[in-house]
This record gives C-alpha cells, structure tokens and sequence, in this order.
C-alpha cells in the first residue's frame, strides 16, 4: 500500500475536519454581523461564505500538497490514466515476472549444464595434456630418431663410398679371376692333351713290353733249341 496516498487522505481528513471547524465560526460571525452581499439574505450571505471558505482552504490545501509533492501532482493530473497505466504496468510487471522465473529456471537448468560440460571439459584438459605428454615424448623419440637416421645416412654414406670402392675393386677381381679363369682353360686343355698323350705313351709301352716279353720267351727258347 502506498503510504503517500493514506497521508493525502488523512491530510484531506484532517483539513475538511478544519474547515468545518473554521466554517462554523465564520458562519456565526456572518451571521451575528447580519452581512448582506449581492442581495442576500444574511443566513444566506452566512452560507455562502462558509461554502466559499471551505472550498477555498480544500482547493488552497489540494494546490498546496500538488506543489509540495509530484506524485500527487501526478496523481491530480494524470488520474483514471495514471491507474490504467498502473495496470498495464502491474499487468507487463507479472508478465516479466513469469518471464523471470521461466529464465531463472532455464538458468538454473544452464548452469547445471554448463558445470557439466565444465567437468567434462577438465576431463578432455585432463586428457589433452595427458596427450600432449605423450606427444611431446613422441616427438622427442622422432627427433633421437632423426638424429640417428642422420647418424646412420652419414655412416651409410661412408659405408657406400667403402662399397663403390669394394665394388670397383670386386670388379677388377672378377676380371682377373677372367683372366685366371682362361689360363686355367687353356692349362687344363694342355694338361688334358698332355694326360692323352702320356696315356698313347703308356699305351704304346706296355705294348712295346708285351712284345718284348713275348720276343724273350721267343729268344729264350731259341737259346734252349741252341742248346740242345
């Protein structure tokens, strides 16, 4: 309730209590005195002037508390509009209120999601950093590797111009071991003429022996024939 509009209305009360006050004296005065004004009678002229003293302090006082106060001011001036904008204003009031408490409750509702996602966002940083861990390792283990390929790329380089030079050195090999190859041919071929010819040789002795053999028996008979 608004405790301005109740003192308004107990200022009202009071200042009518006054001007009753204050109107039936005068009212007396007027009427002792016997005034006449345009005419009058003087109970009549006694009653006009308590009529215009009450509606002079009641309008004196409304004027007086307009200007002391702008809500009254704005309640004299406004009126049936001022409350038929209270309405409409109570009216957007419980409609922002609804839209209030249906926000505050899809808030709560965010906020619990929000603390949920929160979670499971610690939980992927967790496991991101936990990846990221092994990346770094990973990548240290790719850089040793690096390192040791270029190691062994150099050592493999060396090792290659060792291989050129023990292929051109095989290669000169293999062409003398050619060379050897064809001596070796040409040797077993006179070798083989020569077995072939010792074998005639051979051949031909023991031919030889047999018919000497043969011309001994023949001889030693001869002898024994001689003999006797």
């Amino acid at each position: 309730m608004d405790f301005l509009s109740i003192g308004f209305l107990l200022l009202i009360v009071v200042v009518s209590g006054g001007i009753a006050y204050l109107a039936d004296n005068l009212g007396r005065k007027l009427g002792k005195k016997r005034l006449t004004i345009f005419g009058l009678r003087p109970r009549h002229t006694a009653a006009l002037g308590v009529i215009l003293t009450g509606g002079g302090v009641s309008l004196f006082t409304i004027v007086f508390v307009g200007l002391v106060s702008s809500d009254v001011r704005a309640w004299i001036l406004h009126g049936r509009a001022a409350i038929r904008d209270l309405q409409i204003a109570d009216s957007r009031l419980h409609d922002i209120q609804l839209k209030q408490r249906e926000l505050t409750s899809q808030n709560v509702q965010l906020s619990h999601e929000n603390l949920v996602k929160a979670q499971k966002s610690a939980a992927q940083d967790k496991v991101i950093a936990e990846r990221k861990k092994q990346i770094d390792v990973l990548t240290k283990e790719v850089f040793d590797g690096s390192e040791r390929i270029k190691a062994l790329d150099a050592k493999l380089s060396a090792k290659q111009h060792d291989l050129d030079a023990s292929q051109r050195e095989l290669s000169l090999a293999q062409v003398q071991l050619a060379g050897v190859r064809k001596k070796i041919l040409a040797a077993q071929r006179t070798m083989n003429q020569a077995v072939k010819e010792s074998n005639e040789v051979k051949n031909r002795n023991l031919a030889l022996e047999t018919q000497n053999a043969e011309l001994e028996s023949k001889v030693a008979g001869l002898k024994s024939d001689v003999t006797k």
